[in-house]
């Protein structure tokens, strides 16, 4: 297959700092739309669903599983490039970690493997290694015991930090000998989003936001697209 190589896009962004040593943004979202128009179409189709299905923060509490699992499935087939729906699958992997986690905080069963593999490899796994802390996948997810404790402890902002800094951490590798291409440009689009939410974080009071993010982490409700 023939690559687009986006050099101009790609030398037009700015460096983005490490979210959290970051005191504002380098680019504002309607100057960085401008760059994007230089996408070719196809590129620009998959870049702009899976930002908007990656950034979904909220599963309608009607919306069925068969549903849910359907609509997951449409979205796979319809994203063009291999690797950015290889990430995409990834990335609802750990959902589906992160929301077992918060289930079993709650006291509740696993979610059913006859349903949820669908969405993730590892929810029979997870079913079936439902008594253990994390899971039995320390190996596939180094970082699921430090996550488990701050759950435990209620560290709701050293939890959402360690959580972005595993995206972040995972969108080098994604993009890692794809120079110019449209995975460095999903990368960058994806990085500026995670920076964006880290200083909306620190824009709060500091009571404010523990509360909120707290919220956010043993919500009540079932959180999978978060």
């Amino acid at each position: 297959m023939n690559r687009k190589k986006y050099y101009t896009l790609v030398t037009s962004l700015p460096q983005l700092p490490r979210f959290d040593r970051a005191e504002n943004l380098p680019i504002n979202r309607e100057r960085l739309n401008g760059r994007l128009r230089m996408l070719e179409e196809e590129d620009r189709e998959d870049v702009e669903a899976a930002e908007s299905f990656l950034l979904f923060r909220g599963r309608p509490i009607e919306l069925k599983d068969e549903v849910l699992i359907a609509q997951y499935k449409l979205f796979m087939k319809n994203i063009h490039n291999e690797t950015i729906r290889n990430f995409i699958q990834h990335h609802m992997d750990i959902r589906i970690v992160l929301a077992s986690m918060r289930r079993k905080k709650r006291g509740l069963k696993a979610y059913p493997a006859s349903i949820y593999s669908a969405l993730s490899q590892w929810a029979k796994h997870i079913e079936k290694n439902w008594e253990d802390r994390s899971f039995r996948l320390s190996y596939v997810f180094p970082w699921l015991p430090e996550a488990q404790e701050l759950l435990e402890k209620g560290r709701a902002l050293e939890f959402d930090r360690l959580l972005m800094s595993v995206v972040w951490d995972g969108l080098d590798r994604f993009r890692y000998g794809k120079d110019f291409e449209i995975e460095e440009v999903f990368s960058f689009i994806f990085k500026w989003n995670i920076l964006n939410r880290w200083l909306a974080h620190e824009a709060k009071a500091a009571g404010e936001r523990f509360e909120e993010l707290l919220r956010e982490v043993t919500s009540e409700h079932e959180e999978i697209f978060r």
